[in-house]
């Protein structure tokens, strides 16, 4: 993310999961849009529907299963504002550059919840919004993968956790 911000001139700045299959234009058009007909909107979020498949194996592979047992959870608890964001971890997200320059990021998989953090924290929620992309197909991680996924995340939401209760004081 970092690469594609210095070497773009662009103002705004879109970003999706390179694992969707299904990807199109819509994808972008969907997350700058709010962007370009509300000046006042800085950080925009995508989410989408996702299909449940199921494996020759009989396992069952769908989206949102860390959103679902680790960061909706944490949300409620800890940052309840967000709590209507349907996909706070989904790797669909446009910004502002500048506002993005300014952004403490991680480089691992907790990248768009502290984005998404970040973004209420610093201009307030209504300066965000989400935007249906509609359904999407992703490759779907065995659960080691997600394990390992879990853990960035909940690295990356317990430090920010810390930092906004020092601001707090």
């Amino acid at each position: 993310m970092f690469k594609s911000a210095f070497v773009s001139d662009a103002d705004i700045l879109a970003w999706v999961d390179t694992d969707i299959e299904n990807i199109s234009p819509t994808f972008f058009y969907g997350l700058i849009g709010p962007m370009l007909l509300n000046p006042n909107i800085k950080f925009v979020k995508g989410y989408f529907t996702r299909p449940i498949r199921i494996e020759s194996s009989g396992v069952e592979l769908g989206g949102g299963r860390v959103t679902e047992i680790l960061a909706r959870p944490w949300i409620n608890l800890y940052f309840p504002l967000l709590s209507g964001y349907i996909q706070p971890l989904a790797g669909t997200v446009a910004i502002y550059r500048d506002f993005f320059q300014k952004m403490k990021i991680p480089v691992n998989y907790g990248v768009e919840i502290a984005m998404l953090l970040q973004a209420v924290e610093k201009c307030g929620l209504w300066s965000t919004c989400q935007v249906n992309l509609g359904e999407v197909i992703h490759k779907s991680k065995d659960i080691k993968a997600l394990s390992e996924m879990s853990f960035q995340i909940l690295q990356v939401l317990d430090s920010m956790q810390k930092e906004f209760q020092e601001t707090d004081q």
